[in-house]
């Protein structure tokens, strides 16, 4: 799949600058739209400005809708973290692509339809996307976008949100040269649902590309090695979503975002600053976050949970429930069902912690989960050992091992702390699918064997945890440079 970089300001960017006036964001959008066909059949909802509040909470349950119904597959492995980047991800694109806007309904006003757009004339610098349009827009009997002179008559226009370049459209900012084959072709720009659902699906092929291989992009590590939840918003967007050069399993434009000197980096910061807007939702509501209280509540739970990295879904799932339930369909939520006797435990320290069996001594068949990690231990052996469940993403890392429908493993249980069991908030499985590479030439770690453990007891189990502690230290303090050039090597600096 192939796209274009766009070189655009976003139309959240803009209008949050015309807040002051309602006659100056009005004349902005005027010149930011095709203007329809009267005999068109498209699907709405349709913005206008005096029922701002009620367009934005109908287009804002549909994105949830739309993004739950992706990213519930997600929970089946009881992946939270990745639940709620891709529902925080599903939303900020349209949100800064294209302030939610798609379709809009205005009287017809003198000029109000732009002979340049209408036309094509906004697209005589891309002569290739011109063509395009004027095929799936111009070519018919009753074009979809027709010439103004034929709409003189028309009491109410409606109009489809575009860049200011022109080649792109709708609230997902769809570009048309690279999207004409599926977008264009199947008629779905014609429709708000299923121009978020074609944008949301192309969100999601880069999201788990990036999220699967995060030891590729170094710009997603926080202080403390940890994901940086922000910065896979951004590095997704600016990567996969704005540029999608992708290349041996990369995208080339990441990590872009870090680069204040790209060419690209004021389309990155808009990004970010619309990000930020969406965050310091509901102590500041931006004009176009101003919504109905229901769905107030479940985007103020939808921050909450990205700020926090937490897993409380009553308001969304309440939504949800009455979404589904007026269409007479049941609420899919789906959970990992480990038992009654499951505990949660937090990872305490960051090194070499976590190994596929408590037979396993050789560094080559062990892992190192992120410091403050919450696992779920199934069972606590007499020997020390914890038997832990993963999800899909925690077996990254696990080295070398490719073997993903096995989702056990081991941990000591020095290594990890017991959450107490009246902790009030829910705890979200933190993922990061980054695992940290290591040679196959690593010495075997000298590790008494489950027999020898269980005759020692636990001064030697103690003993041999001082022991393998010391030596993978050492191991991780030699493979650090290794690893730091590998990143700088996979990710050019330029970008």
């Amino acid at each position: 799949m192939k796209y274009t970089l766009k070189n655009t300001i976003s139309l959240a960017s803009l209008l949050s600058i015309a807040t002051t006036s309602a006659m100056a964001r009005d004349k902005w959008l005027d010149n930011s739209m095709y203007t329809v066909s009267s005999s068109a059949e498209v699907s709405g909802p349709f913005y206008s400005q005096d029922k701002k509040q009620e367009y934005v909470s109908e287009i804002f349950r549909i994105i949830m809708e739309e993004a739950h119904d992706r990213a519930q597959e997600y929970l089946r492995y009881g992946n939270t973290e990745a639940y709620w980047l891709f529902m925080m991800l599903a939303f900020t694109v349209p949100y800064h692509e294209g302030t939610l806007i798609h379709f809009r309904q205005e009287d017809n006003e003198k000029n109000l339809c732009k002979d340049n757009a209408n036309d094509g004339t906004v697209l005589d610098h891309v002569q290739t996307t011109k063509k395009i349009f004027k095929r799936y827009m111009k070519t018919t009997e009753q074009p979809f976008i027709p010439s103004c002179s034929t709409l003189k008559t028309e009491k109410t226009l409606t109009q489809m949100l575009r860049g200011f370049d022109g080649t792109d459209i709708g609230l997902m900012q769809v570009n048309m040269r690279w999207h004409s084959r599926i977008y264009l072709a199947q008629n779905k720009f014609k429709g708000v649902r299923d121009s978020i659902q074609y944008g949301q699906s192309l969100l999601q092929t880069g999201f788990e590309r990036i999220y699967s291989s995060l030891s590729n992009y170094t710009c997603m590590k926080n202080k403390n090695d940890g994901l940086d939840w922000s910065n896979l918003i951004r590095g997704t967007w600016a990567g996969a979503y704005n540029a999608g050069y992708y290349q041996n399993g990369v995208y080339r434009y990441g990590c872009r975002f870090t680069n204040p000197n790209d060419p690209w980096a004021g389309n990155d910061n808009h990004l970010k600053n619309n990000l930020e807007e969406i965050l310091a939702f509901p102590t500041k509501k931006a004009p176009f976050l101003q919504m109905n209280d229901e769905e107030s509540e479940v985007l103020a739970e939808l921050v909450s949970n990205f700020k926090n990295k937490t897993n409380q879904r009553t308001k969304l799932d309440a939504l949800l429930r009455s979404i589904k339930e007026a269409k007479g369909e049941t609420l899919d939520v789906p959970s990992l069902d480990l038992g009654d006797n499951v505990q949660e435990y937090k990872i305490n320290v960051s090194m070499l912690n976590m190994r596929r069996s408590p037979k396993i001594t050789s560094t080559n068949k062990c892992g190192k989960l992120p410091l403050n990690t919450t696992v779920k231990v199934v069972e606590e052996l007499e020997n020390g050992w914890l038997k832990i469940r993963l999800y899909e993403g925690q077996i990254d890392y696990l080295n070398f091992d490719t073997d993903r429908s096995n989702l056990e493993a081991y941990i000591f249980n020095k290594y990890a702390d017991k959450v107490e069991e009246n902790k009030e908030e829910t705890l979200s499985m933190q993922v990061e699918t980054s695992a940290t590479e290591m040679s196959e030439e690593e010495e075997d770690i000298n590790m008494p064997g489950e027999a020898e453990e269980a005759a020692t007891g636990m001064t030697a189990l103690e003993a041999a945890i001082n022991q393998f502690e010391n030596e993978s230290a050492q191991d991780e303090t030699d493979m650090a440079s290794e690893t730091e050039q590998a990143d700088t090597t996979e990710i050019p600096q330029e970008v």
